[in-house]
């Protein structure tokens, strides 16, 4: 599985809420951009750490069916 894309799209994500809560409130415009780069980064970090965490459980459910199969070839 491809997981490069998830911190870039859980930030877009982010930053489209934010763009949107923002223009409802009628935010000015440096508090504006203040607000979504701290967003932006924020979560970027936050779909880094998602990232990983799939990785590792996609590794370890690999490594758990390679250790299966290789065990049933064994028995035989």
């Amino acid at each position: 599985m491809n997981t490069r894309q998830i911190p870039a799209i859980i930030m877009l994500i982010a930053g489209l809420i934010t763009c949107i809560v923002t223009a409802f409130q009628k935010v000015n415009t440096m508090t504006f951009l203040t607000t979504l780069f701290m967003v932006l980064l924020v979560f970027y970090v936050l779909g880094c750490i998602v990232k990983i965490v799939v990785e590792r459980t996609i590794n370890t459910d690999n490594n758990k069916d390679q250790e299966e199969t290789s065990e049933e070839e064994t028995e035989k």
